[in-house]
């Protein structure tokens, strides 16, 4: 829970030595939010009937097309549900309960640090079988205050990284963050580490993870493929 501030966060999953380097920059004013929220993502909503009562108790289920990993869960008494801790990708909503149509919604895309929200809207059982939504561009992130960024894959594999090869150099894609910058001087920084400010955060308050773990040295020991 964050009682004060708004972080800002970047993700950056890679391949880096033939291993995936996933890397958080947080900036934190405040209390520290759950480091698992760096990792995975969350999709949140509310099942409803068609007059925007809720519906406590409807089955809820969410898989992965690509690996078929399910899971699986129930509406609360305000009819809503939960799933935390998702390994980013694309999924399918499902929700189901008696006397209702089964609701479908395809394509949801989920991303690191980031909660998305599908409410759901369930029809009455006889005007259709299934109602199928597929997914629509991602909305703003309205549950939480916190802004994130992502570089996936692509951008770390693709874009012309200067110098050293280091995935560092990046960061002045992020809105808000300053051109990185040597860490020391040439002498004393001989793996070429850089440093940048966030929305005008000192560098020296940023928090680095690597596969979730912080990584104190990684401002003066940079990782190069």
């Amino acid at each position: 829970m964050k009682t004060r501030g708004e972080p800002s966060t970047v993700v950056m999953p890679a391949a880096f030595g033939g291993r995936v380097l996933v890397v958080a920059v947080v900036i934190v004013m405040g209390a520290v939010p759950s480091w698992t929220q760096v990792l995975y993502g969350t999709v949140v909503g509310v099942v409803e009937d068609p007059s925007g009562g809720v519906i406590p108790g409807a089955s809820v289920t969410i898989v992965s097309p690509l690996t078929n990993v399910k899971r699986q869960t129930a509406s609360d008494a305000n009819g809503a549900y939960r799933f935390a801790d998702l390994p980013p990708g694309i999924y399918d909503l499902s929700v189901t309960q008696p006397g209702f149509a089964t609701f479908q919604r395809t394509g949801i895309p989920v991303r690191a640090d980031a909660v998305v929200r599908v409410d759901v809207r369930m029809q009455l059982a006889g005007t259709a079988d299934t109602v199928t939504v597929t997914a629509a561009a991602a909305a703003l992130q309205t549950d939480r205050a916190d802004v994130a960024s992502e570089l996936g894959r692509r951008e770390l594999t693709e874009l012309p990284v200067p110098g050293f090869r280091n995935f560092q150099s990046l960061l002045k894609l992020v809105p808000g963050f300053s051109p990185p910058a040597g860490a020391h001087s040439l002498a004393g920084n001989p793996m070429g580490a850089l440093v940048t400010n966030v929305n005008g955060t000192s560098y020296s308050n940023n928090n680095t993870r690597v596969d979730g773990v912080s990584s104190p040295w990684i401002k003066s020991r940079a990782v190069r493929q």
